[in-house]
């Protein structure tokens, strides 16, 4: 990544288009775990945890 500023902006860019394709790629493999699985991933709030006594 790059930063450039002009004034009071700052404005970034990505060196390597690889680092662009990385959301996609992560979304096909969370998709192809959660069809191995047969059922979607919980949400981090939603995992159940033992509430103290």
């Amino acid at each position: 990544m790059s930063a450039t500023r002009e004034g009071s902006t700052v404005m970034y860019a990505l060196l390597s288009a690889d680092v662009a394709g990385l959301p996609r790629t992560t979304r096909r493999i969370l998709t192809d775990v959660i069809a191995v699985r047969g059922e979607p991933l919980a949400e981090p709030h939603e995992a159940k945890t033992e509430q103290p006594r």
